[in-house]
């Protein structure tokens, strides 16, 4: 955001935290004076947590909004349980005629999907010592065959090109009646509605307790022309006055402990829960260096894998060697 100017020299940025490691490490971000002393302590740990970069980065950066990975579906058309995965298939079987719709429109939000169901099964895309991708795990095995399960109750073509919206609307009208892989603050329009459902996205095995989380932050970059009004905005934006209107003016999730502690989506009883269940047993991954690198990655073999081309281990064997790869040329081009 330029504030002042116009001259395209930011004042403030908007960053999700798995950029965080990128620019904490590179000093692009700036410390803003009477921000920093006790600004975590406004936040929950979760969303505390993604504020810093993994190698110890200080708290430069301000959560003002974060966001989950959901599932919904409509309670008058089906009945799920949604602990676990296996739970998930033994009660709808793949024969159930249930529309369950994905959103992999593109293939960093196809990415993104395996991601969440590697998290779901309590392992992410990096290892946490190493913080070097294992794509090829058992659990990516699993997490891919997951995938792939829920994209043939339709079509692949439906799979890989219906968005958010598109699946809410049609939870709407009553013809969709799971929708999952979709964002917490997509759902603004599907409340309020006594047959709405919220939840995480199921676990792999039970007591993983892992839900995928988004937290998006405002940052200073380092020579912003504007520093006082840069502070007004971060401020403003990080207020209890105005993190409580997030919801009900924007669908925007508030990020502020004392904002979320009280029922800031009263339209949206089960969404309020589902966000509080994931807020307080969730936990903040190891981020990849080469993010959007990884993920469009990662989305080329999912697409793959839905559409039916090539073996799951081919797939997740050569996702890997190509991640590593990337990895390389980047520490190479660092150094």
């Amino acid at each position: 955001i330029d504030l002042l100017q116009q001259t395209g020299r930011y004042d403030v940025v908007s960053i999700v935290d798995e950029w965080m490691p990128f620019f904490g490490r590179r000093g692009y971000l700036t410390d803003v004076p009477d921000l920093t002393e006790d600004g975590a302590d406004a936040y929950p740990p979760l969303v505390r947590d993604a504020a810093a970069g993994i190698d110890g980065t200080p708290f430069v950066v301000w959560p003002w909004t974060v966001d989950l990975t959901c599932l919904f579906w409509n309670a008058d058309q089906v009945q799920i349980n949604p602990g676990t995965w296996s739970d998930f298939f033994l009660s709808n079987p793949d024969q159930s005629a249930i529309p369950t719709q994905i959103p992999l429109n593109t293939p960093e939000a196809a990415a993104q999907c395996f991601r969440n169901v590697m998290l779901s099964f309590g392992k992410d895309l990096v290892d946490p010592t190493s913080h070097m991708p294992t794509m090829n795990s058992y659990e990516a095995t699993r997490a891919l065959e997951t995938v792939k399960r829920l994209a043939a109750r339709a079509t692949p073509e439906t799979a890989l090109s219906v968005d958010e919206q598109t699946i809410f609307s049609s939870m709407q009208s009553g013809t969709t009646a799971v929708g999952t892989f979709l964002e917490a603050s997509a759902s603004w329009g599907l409340w309020p509605g006594a047959n709405r459902r919220s939840a995480l996205i199921p676990e792999g095995r039970p007591g993983t307790r892992i839900s995928d989380a988004s937290v998006w932050m405002l940052g200073v970059p380092a020579g912003a022309p504007n520093l006082d009004e840069a502070r007004e905005l971060v401020v403003a934006m990080t207020s209890a006055a105005v993190q409580s209107r997030l919801w009900p003016e924007t669908g925007l999730i508030p990020a502020i402990s004392e904002v979320l502690e009280r029922e800031w989506a009263t339209n949206a009883a089960a969404l309020w829960v589902t966000v509080a269940q994931g807020l307080a047993t969730g936990a903040v991954w190891p981020r990849m260096r080469s993010f959007r690198d990884v993920m469009t990655l990662a989305g080329e073999m999912v697409r793959s894998a839905v559409q039916g081309i090539g073996a799951t281990e081919t797939l997740l064997a050569a996702a890997q060697e190509a991640m590593l790869a990337e990895i390389k040329q980047e520490n190479e081009i660092l150094a």
